[in-house]
């Protein structure tokens, strides 16, 4: 059951300043880096942006997708388009999206198109072209988001926290994209797929899941604590909390607890 309140309610996040993290230097240092002298326009940024991560990039047709199967972006010549802007706006769309591939940031990206995870998986690529869109000083085109208003308003009255989980995925496109995240961050070594396997035992929402077998279709079988066992598909919303959970053991016990204390603030709030 969700409860609606007329006023916000109070909500705990947990945030580390840098200075509580290891291998990262000072704000100042990494500022001065960035300052190469070097007057770029957004286009020219974008322009960079795009040839940096190294993403296939074809160009011809009547319409911008990410094909994931060919690990590829399709977007028509930038003629078509009304300005250079726009080119690399719809660009960097599909960039995000190109993100979600299992060799890189590996999202659940098997939604068909109209579906909810379909419209999931759109809006964190919104959301995170907005952002880039920003950094650069390019804009952002939201009249292609038109489509998928409906979506995004079913999804969010039905899973209000759902734009919270969205907004995290899109910080981690953008790290990932701008270079933030290995520039800054710690140092890290290539990504790579997080996959389930057999054995595997995950604790997720005051339970614990063992993953009994892990199939070729990336499908897995699982037994919760009570016995109760289940098939998960890549498409259901378990399998991606599930795959969350053993990538980021900490970040999912720290969530748990901010949702034990939402839902303890709705019931004093009732």
């Amino acid at each position: 059951m969700m409860y609606q309140f007329s006023t916000s309610q109070q909500a705990r996040s947990f945030l580390f300043n840098a200075s509580q993290m290891s291998d990262v230097e000072p704000l100042e240092e990494f500022l001065s880096k960035l300052d190469t002298g070097e007057k770029m326009s957004p286009v020219e940024k974008a322009a960079k942006l795009i040839a940096d991560s190294g993403a296939t990039i074809i160009e011809g047709g009547q319409e911008a997708y990410y094909d994931k199967l060919k690990d590829a972006i399709f977007i028509p010549e930038k003629s078509a388009f009304e300005n250079e802007q726009k080119y690399y706006q719809a660009a960097i769309h599909q960039l995000a999206h190109w993100s979600g591939h299992e060799s890189r940031l590996n999202r659940p990206m098997n939604g068909k198109y109209g579906s909810m995870d379909y419209a999931r998986e759109e809006m964190r690529a919104a959301i995170a072209a907005i952002m880039i869109g920003g950094q650069l000083k390019l804009g952002h085109d939201f009249g292609q988001h038109k489509t998928y208003m409906g979506a995004f308003s079913k999804i969010l009255k039905e899973e209000p926290f759902e734009i919270a989980k969205a907004a995290r995925d899109a910080q981690r496109i953008v790290g990932l994209l701008t270079g933030e995240s290995r520039d800054r961050g710690q140092k890290q070594s290539s990504p790579k797929a997080v996959v389930f396997e057999k054995g595997d035992e995950i604790a997720y929402m005051d339970t614990v899941y063992k993953v009994l077998e892990a199939y070729k279709n990336k499908s897995i079988r699982v037994e919760d604590a009570d016995g109760s066992r289940r098939i998960v598909k890549p498409s259901d919303n378990l399998y991606s909390s599930l795959l969350e959970a053993k990538t980021n053991p900490r970040e999912r016990e720290m969530a748990e607890t901010e949702d034990i204390e939402q839902e303890e603030t709705f019931k004093i709030s009732r």
